[in-house]
Protein backbone atom coordinates (compact mmCIF):
# COMPACT_ATOMS: atom_id res chain seq x y z
CA UNK A 1 0.00 0.00 0.00
CA UNK A 2 1.01 3.75 -0.01
CA UNK A 3 1.42 3.98 3.52
CA UNK A 4 3.81 1.14 3.70
CA UNK A 5 6.00 2.32 0.75
CA UNK A 6 6.03 5.94 2.47
CA UNK A 7 8.64 7.77 4.47
CA UNK A 8 8.40 7.05 8.01
CA UNK A 9 5.76 10.27 9.24
CA UNK A 10 3.30 8.47 7.30
CA UNK A 11 3.84 5.14 9.04
CA UNK A 12 4.08 6.56 12.16
CA UNK A 13 0.89 8.30 12.11
CA UNK A 14 -0.62 4.85 10.49
CA UNK A 15 0.58 3.02 13.99
CA UNK A 16 -0.84 5.48 15.54
CA UNK A 17 -4.44 4.91 14.03
CA UNK A 18 -3.79 1.60 14.88
CA UNK A 19 -3.30 2.37 18.57
CA UNK A 20 -6.20 4.63 18.65
CA UNK A 21 -8.42 1.90 16.68
CA UNK A 22 -7.30 -0.80 19.87
CA UNK A 23 -8.16 2.34 22.24
CA UNK A 24 -11.79 2.84 20.91
CA UNK A 25 -12.62 -0.98 20.74
CA UNK A 26 -11.77 -1.89 24.39
CA UNK A 27 -14.80 -1.29 25.93
CA UNK A 28 -13.27 0.96 28.96
CA UNK A 29 -11.68 3.75 26.95
CA UNK A 30 -13.33 7.11 26.67
CA UNK A 31 -12.58 7.25 22.93
CA UNK A 32 -15.25 4.86 22.41
CA UNK A 33 -18.46 6.92 24.34
CA UNK A 34 -18.55 10.64 24.48
CA UNK A 35 -20.62 10.92 28.13
CA UNK A 36 -17.82 8.14 29.41
CA UNK A 37 -14.94 11.06 28.12
CA UNK A 38 -17.24 13.83 29.44
CA UNK A 39 -17.72 11.61 33.15
CA UNK A 40 -14.46 10.20 33.14
CA UNK A 41 -11.95 12.35 31.07
CA UNK A 42 -9.30 10.58 28.91
CA UNK A 43 -7.79 7.34 30.10
CA UNK A 44 -4.01 7.38 30.86
CA UNK A 45 -3.55 5.08 27.77
CA UNK A 46 -5.37 7.17 25.64
CA UNK A 47 -3.77 10.31 26.71
CA UNK A 48 -0.19 9.04 26.00
CA UNK A 49 -1.50 7.74 22.95
CA UNK A 50 -3.07 11.75 21.68
CA UNK A 51 -0.21 13.34 23.33
CA UNK A 52 2.04 11.32 20.99
CA UNK A 53 0.24 11.70 17.92
CA UNK A 54 0.57 16.08 19.07
CA UNK A 55 3.92 15.74 19.43
CA UNK A 56 4.59 13.14 15.80
CA UNK A 57 2.89 15.65 13.87
CA UNK A 58 4.02 18.90 15.02
CA UNK A 59 7.38 17.48 14.27
CA UNK A 60 6.45 16.55 11.01
CA UNK A 61 4.85 20.00 9.97
CA UNK A 62 7.75 21.75 11.71
CA UNK A 63 10.36 19.32 9.64
CA UNK A 64 8.44 19.97 6.45
CA UNK A 65 7.50 23.83 6.62
CA UNK A 66 11.41 24.39 6.53
CA UNK A 67 12.23 27.67 7.10
CA UNK A 68 8.82 28.36 8.16
CA UNK A 69 8.54 26.99 11.20
CA UNK A 70 12.41 27.90 12.18
CA UNK A 71 11.63 31.31 12.11
CA UNK A 72 9.10 34.12 13.06
CA UNK A 73 9.81 35.68 9.72
CA UNK A 74 10.73 32.69 7.82
CA UNK A 75 7.46 33.18 6.04
CA UNK A 76 7.54 36.51 4.75
CA UNK A 77 10.52 34.60 1.58
CA UNK A 78 7.68 32.62 0.71
CA UNK A 79 5.55 35.72 -0.99
CA UNK A 80 5.15 39.48 -0.97
CA UNK A 81 2.17 41.52 0.34
CA UNK A 82 -0.32 42.67 -2.50
CA UNK A 83 -1.99 46.16 -2.88
CA UNK A 84 -4.17 45.92 -0.45
CA UNK A 85 -1.51 44.99 1.98
CA UNK A 86 -2.08 41.27 2.38
CA UNK A 87 0.41 38.76 2.69
CA UNK A 88 -0.07 36.18 -1.21
CA UNK A 89 1.84 33.36 -0.66
CA UNK A 90 3.24 31.59 -3.32
CA UNK A 91 3.50 27.55 -2.80
CA UNK A 92 6.08 27.56 -6.02
CA UNK A 93 8.20 29.76 -3.89
CA UNK A 94 8.32 27.16 -1.20
CA UNK A 95 7.98 23.71 -3.13
CA UNK A 96 10.65 24.92 -6.24
CA UNK A 97 14.31 24.77 -4.00
CA UNK A 98 13.09 21.56 -2.02
CA UNK A 99 12.70 20.05 -5.78
CA UNK A 100 16.33 21.41 -6.87
CA UNK A 101 17.33 19.71 -3.80
CA UNK A 102 15.59 16.40 -4.43
CA UNK A 103 17.05 16.72 -7.88
CA UNK A 104 20.53 16.78 -7.08
CA UNK A 105 19.94 14.44 -3.91
CA UNK A 106 18.85 11.65 -6.61
CA UNK A 107 21.82 12.59 -8.51
CA UNK A 108 24.17 12.41 -5.88
CA UNK A 109 23.10 9.05 -4.96
CA UNK A 110 23.87 7.65 -7.94
CA UNK A 111 27.51 8.47 -8.03
CA UNK A 112 29.94 6.31 -6.98
CA UNK A 113 30.76 8.60 -4.18
CA UNK A 114 27.50 8.40 -2.54
CA UNK A 115 27.59 4.23 -2.96
CA UNK A 116 31.13 3.99 -1.65
CA UNK A 117 29.32 6.44 1.44
CA UNK A 118 26.93 4.05 1.78
CA UNK A 119 29.63 0.74 1.60
CA UNK A 120 31.37 2.93 4.12
CA UNK A 121 28.34 2.67 6.87
CA UNK A 122 27.72 -0.60 6.21
CA UNK A 123 31.25 -2.01 6.97
CA UNK A 124 31.38 -0.21 9.84
CA UNK A 125 28.20 -1.07 11.27
CA UNK A 126 29.29 -4.83 10.72
CA UNK A 127 32.62 -3.56 12.58
CA UNK A 128 30.67 -1.88 15.59
CA UNK A 129 28.01 -5.20 15.72
CA UNK A 130 31.37 -7.67 15.56
CA UNK A 131 33.16 -5.47 18.26
CA UNK A 132 30.38 -5.28 20.51
CA UNK A 133 29.68 -9.54 20.25
CA UNK A 134 33.76 -9.96 21.00
CA UNK A 135 33.21 -7.66 24.22
CA UNK A 136 30.40 -9.55 25.24
CA UNK A 137 31.74 -12.81 24.81
CA UNK A 138 34.87 -11.52 26.45
CA UNK A 139 32.63 -10.16 29.80
CA UNK A 140 30.74 -13.17 29.41
CA UNK A 141 34.30 -15.47 29.53
CA UNK A 142 35.73 -13.41 31.82
CA UNK A 143 32.96 -13.64 34.50
CA UNK A 144 32.76 -17.39 34.38
CA UNK A 145 36.24 -17.38 34.71
CA UNK A 146 36.11 -15.50 37.89
CA UNK A 147 33.33 -17.60 39.80
CA UNK A 148 34.84 -20.71 38.33
CA UNK A 149 38.57 -20.01 40.11
CA UNK A 150 35.99 -19.06 42.84
CA UNK A 151 34.54 -21.72 43.38
CA UNK A 152 37.18 -23.49 42.91
CA UNK A 153 39.17 -21.98 45.90
CA UNK A 154 36.20 -22.57 48.25
CA UNK A 155 36.47 -26.36 47.55
CA UNK A 156 40.12 -26.45 47.69
CA UNK A 157 39.79 -24.81 51.17
CA UNK A 158 36.52 -27.05 52.62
Amino acid sequence: TIVEQSPAPIQQLSSFQDRLEVLRDSGDSSLASFSTFLKNGLSREALVTLDAIRNGIKAYVKGFAGDIALSNDGWRQYGKYNENEQFDFYPSLFINPIGEQLKLQEMLCHSQLFVEYVNRKERDSKETAELSKSDIGRFIATFVYFHWRRRKRIKSKA
